[in-house]
């Protein structure tokens, strides 16, 4: 079956009380080898279901083995002479397969268990969803946070460019003018680009929370 399912059925229904009764003339010995026939299916039955075929295989099984009757007049015989035997062989789970409803029952289980199968890979794939949803949204987090932390970066050292020169490089241009140094001093720029904001609605509560450098100077 699709997936590596296995179904068993079972055809080894005893027939021969039932061929005895259809070979008998006198109609008290017809009767007599039908209800034999039918004691001898729910005999079998019983033996099926002990031997739970659905346990022993190693793929999955559905929990119910077939038993296929090569004739709808050997089903229909037994059932006329004992009507209880088509809900005891249920009981036991064991199902009673004629030629005209066995191909129906076999499509019906395989779709059923496809179906099932179907429905497990979509659990699946939506817990992989989940999972990756949960792992981009933490990687968006720690982007962001390194955009901060740039961010951050960049403010303090432009912050550094603006006390070297109202500190440091206002004296030191002073060198030249007393014959002390010939060269120029370098110009000092402050870097005017900063790191891209990340607004993304999926990114983590906590990295909405972190406080903004910029506050942190004042």
């Amino acid at each position: 079956m699709p997936n590596g399912a296995h179904l068993a059925v079972d055809a080894k229904v005893p027939l021969d009380a039932y061929l005895r009764a259809q070979e008998a003339t006198d109609q008290a010995l017809v009767d007599r080898e039908l209800n034999n026939h039918a004691k001898a299916l729910g005999e079998h039955v019983k033996e099926l279901a002990k031997k739970r075929y659905w346990a022993v295989d190693d793929g999955p099984s559905p929990e119910f083995v077939v038993l296929f009757v090569p004739g709808e007049s050997f089903l229909a015989d037994a059932l006329r002479v004992q009507p209880t035997l088509l809900q005891e062989a249920i009981k036991h789970r064991v199902l009673l397969a004629s030629p005209v409803n066995l191909l129906a029952l076999l499509w019906a289980v395989a779709g059923g268990w496809q179906q099932a199968r179907v429905n497990e890979y979509a659990r699946e794939v939506a817990d992989l969803g989940k999972e990756l949803y949960e792992r981009v949204g933490k990687i968006l987090g720690d982007v962001e946070t390194t955009g901060k932390r740039l961010n951050s970066t960049v403010g303090a050292f432009n912050e550094l460019i603006g006390s070297i020169d109202s500190r440091l490089l206002v004296t030191m241009r002073r060198f030249p003018d007393l014959g002390i140094g010939s060269e120029n001093l370098p110009e000092m720029s402050e870097i005017e680009t900063r790191a891209r904001d990340l607004r993304a609605a999926e990114l983590p509560s906590a990295v909405d929370e972190l406080p903004d450098p910029e506050d942190s100077r004042g």
